[in-house]
């Protein structure tokens, strides 16, 4: 959008022009004036304006920091964590049933929404972790190698429902969507293959950036086509687009919140 710039010009010229003349005759003698001495004008001493306190950042990991009871499972196990900060990532020991030992390990993006990496096992396993934090940091829910539930609650709350949140590495999954100028809302689930990426129900063959962050491809639907140009935010738990390069379509992982600007990239 284009602004226009407005220029006000003001010039004040004040002019002020003594004019002292007598006119024949003589000067008739002027009274002596009586000067009284200047009023001396207190000076007040300057107030030192005091420097604003600076809003203290919080590094992202430090919603994650503490203790949970965390879900795992089809079967619901009921575990305890207490994730501790190491520089952007958090990491947490899970006593296990038996004597297994897991420990979570996942970096956390630039606005502490999410949290992903990998666990591994004193058994020797290992797999993949994906927790997205609710809005009051107090419960999350996730996925555990991207299919099996996990979730988690702080002292005081109950158990997530549902606990699992289909996210990860990828476009995977099913994503509640915005788009047009009426920013209207529907549920579309996305598959990917590779760096191919479809779908379910709507036409559209998009392909994916090197880094697969981006997405793009030609889309069809209800008789109209275009293109469709989407890139996935840090946290993967949301993506903002564009639909021709006109409307805009954004969208968020179900419990994540909608992108604060939906059109994009």
């Amino acid at each position: 959008m284009n602004k226009n710039s407005f220029t006000l010009k003001a010039t004040i010229i004040f002019s002020l022009t003594l004019i002292s003349a007598c006119t024949g005759g003589e000067r008739p003698a002027l009274p002596t004036a009586t000067t009284a001495p200047p009023t001396e004008i207190p000076t007040a001493e300057p107030t030192a304006t005091p420097a604003p306190t600076p809003t203290p950042t919080h590094p992202p990991q430090e919603a994650w920091v503490g203790p949970w009871t965390i879900w795992v499972n089809d079967n619901m196990e009921q575990l305890e964590v207490d994730f501790i900060s190491d520089n952007d990532h958090i990491i947490g020991v899970v006593e296990a049933s038996g004597s297994n030992t897991n420990t979570f390990s996942a970096s956390t993006n630039e606005d502490g929404l999410t949290a992903i990496g990998t666990w591994d096992s004193s058994s020797g396993r290992s797999g993949t972790i994906a927790m997205l934090i609710n809005e009051d940091k107090n419960q999350f829910i996730g996925n555990l190698d991207g299919t099996e539930p996990l979730c988690g609650a702080r002292d005081g709350y109950e158990q997530p429902s549902p606990c699992k949140c289909e996210f990860g590495f990828d476009w995977s999954g099913e994503w509640l969507v915005w788009l047009g100028t009426e920013q209207i809302e529907t549920i579309l689930l996305f598959t990917q293959d590779g760096n191919d990426v479809g779908i379910l129900i709507y036409e559209f063959e998009g392909i994916t950036s090197e880094d697969g962050f981006t997405l793009t491809g030609p889309w069809k639907a209800l008789g109209a086509s275009g293109t469709l140009e989407a890139k996935m935010l840090d946290n993967m738990a949301q993506f903002t687009g564009n639909l021709d390069q006109i409307y805009p379509i954004c969208g968020a992982r179900l419990g994540a919140p909608k992108p604060e600007t939906c059109m994009g990239p």
